[in-house]
């Protein structure tokens, strides 16, 4: 069998002239499509593209195309494109296109906002709990009395953060009392929380970084 001609485009002709099996040799865009490779991508050719039908259409078509030459003058259309635009379709019809579905992003991108949506309600838990503030720990201390040395813990910072009990100005201290003291035990809790979410925080302004490369 002789070797059929290949269109200088890339085209699969008869899927694009709607026309079951043409040789790309019987295309109506044969020579334009050779004479096309010499110019640029963006500039402007004309085409003559066939109004589609379905195959039985076509087979009816051809069965009495001979007979009624009006009807495939009625038929096709002139379309201006270019060498870019071309590409394009020829690649979305024979490259096997994908989508962002087809590729998994979709339900990925699902899966990503239902976590942000249950990562949203376990930062309103900590509505009615106490967080400390950066750079402040619970620190022990001892107080000698003459019948005994005892132990206490205290709330500092570096800076004067924290509310007076008695004074008019704020404090760096604020005193806990002894280890099961319910001041101290919600303070320590409050530590872990902040330093739970500080680590938090880390991680999402990663992944916000990593979510601004996807949109680069």
């Amino acid at each position: 069998m002789v070797k059929q001609k290949e269109c200088a485009l890339g085209f699969d002709c008869a899927g694009m002239m709607q026309v079951v099996g043409i040789d790309p040799a019987d295309c109506d865009n044969y020579l334009t499509c050779r004479a096309a490779r010499g110019l640029g991508p963006d500039d402007e050719f004309e085409l003559i593209r066939r109004i589609g039908r379905t195959p039985e259409e076509q087979q009816q078509w051809q069965e009495w195309a001979e007979r009624a030459a009006a009807r495939w003058n009625s038929e096709r259309e002139i379309i201006r494109t270019t060498r870019r635009r071309l590409a394009l379709a020829m690649l979305m019809q024979r490259g096997c296109p994908q989508t962002v579905e087809s590729l998994g992003l979709l339900s990925l991108y699902n899966e990503i906002m239902d976590l942000t949506i249950d990562l949203s309600e376990h930062f309103n838990s900590y509505q009615d709990e106490y967080i400390a503030p950066p750079e402040c720990e619970v620190h022990v201390y001892s107080v000698r009395r003459p019948w005994g040395t005892y132990g206490y813990n205290k709330l500092t910072a570096k800076q004067n953060i924290f509310e007076p009990a008695d004074r008019s100005f704020k404090v760096k201290v604020i005193h806990l009392s002894g280890d099961d003291d319910p001041r101290n035990l919600l303070a320590r809790e409050g530590i872990q929380r902040r330093n739970k979410l500080l680590k938090t925080k880390t991680k999402l302004q990663e992944v916000a970084r990593l979510l601004r490369e996807c949109l680069e």
